[in-house]
């Protein structure tokens, strides 16, 4: 059976007062993130060819409450290459998923400068 390829984008998630980084300070101040990810998927044509079940896609809404609750639920995150993983992990846990792209950002960490953060791209064990 054919397969469409697409992607889902979610563009500037902010998320406030999250326990992250290395240093010291960071591990008792919280701190704001800006997060950008690209989920890259696959589906059968056929789900084109008809009105699509909500059961049968990805939803972007059900991966942001998965982050959400991930953040809100660990007491401190080491790294935002860490963070990273763990949103890939969560997102492959949908079968449809080939490749994520997160991009996580600390817009106040340094105060000369607009943001900064990383970003990584993950693919499936196809």
């Amino acid at each position: 059976m054919p397969l469409t390829s697409y992607k889902i984008n979610i563009k500037d998630l902010f998320l406030s007062n999250v326990l992250i980084g290395i240093y010291e300070h960071e591990k008792h101040q919280p701190q704001n993130l800006k997060l950008n990810i690209d989920v890259s998927l696959q589906i059968p044509d056929e789900y084109l060819q008809t009105q699509v079940e909500y059961a049968q896609v990805f939803c972007y809404h059900e991966l942001i409450k998965k982050i959400e609750h991930h953040i809100r639920h660990a007491p401190h995150i080491g790294l935002l290459e860490n963070l990273a993983a763990d949103i890939a992990k969560l997102a492959f846990s949908n079968n449809m998923v080939q490749e994520i792209s997160v991009n996580i950002a600390k817009p106040d960490a340094i105060s000369n400068t607009d943001t900064v953060g990383i970003e990584m791209k993950f693919t499936a064990n196809i």
